[in-house]
């Protein structure tokens, strides 16, 4: 398994909070590569491209509705690259990359198995629907041409 997708509630929520519950992130930094995630009032939710790990986790405790979103996880002490392509994933000190694509359908690759089964986990507890697993790389490659600057 490379990775996992499921439906998400189309509303506001604490999306990415429910996703990375429990996960332990607090070597990592985040990269938001493209997004249209709205706050409340639909004002623009992210305000920079990245973030530490404590701040991330702090703000993703409030609500959002995430409309779109191509999203990286890095260990803090590795450089940040760009992906086209699964094979640049792989070979990339990218852990991870989430998508979130027309409001409900998430998609997210995940290097480490522990990680892919919490999320799994999580998925379960928090009632997403459709959750299966994504074995097919072409998948990441047409998110990534999707979700592109």
């Amino acid at each position: 398994m490379i990775g996992l997708k499921f439906k998400i509630k189309n509303e506001y929520d604490k999306v990415l909070n429910k996703i990375f519950h429990n996960i332990d992130c607090s070597d990592c930094k985040w990269k938001i590569v493209n997004e249209e995630v709205l706050g409340r009032k639909g004002k623009d939710f992210f305000t920079k491209y990245e973030y530490e790990d404590e701040e991330f986790q702090e703000i993703i405790k409030s609500e959002y509705y995430p409309i779109f979103l191509n999203l990286q996880m890095f260990y803090k002490n590795h450089n940040v690259t760009k992906l086209n392509s699964y094979d640049d994933f792989i070979k990339s000190p990218c852990e991870l990359v989430l998508f979130i694509t027309d409001n409900i359908y998430v998609d997210i690759f995940i290097k480490n198995q522990n990680i892919i089964e919490k999320i799994y986990k999580n998925a379960i507890h928090f009632d997403y629907a459709s959750i299966e697993y994504i074995k097919e790389k072409k998948e990441m490659d047409r998110l990534l041409s999707l979700h592109s600057n």
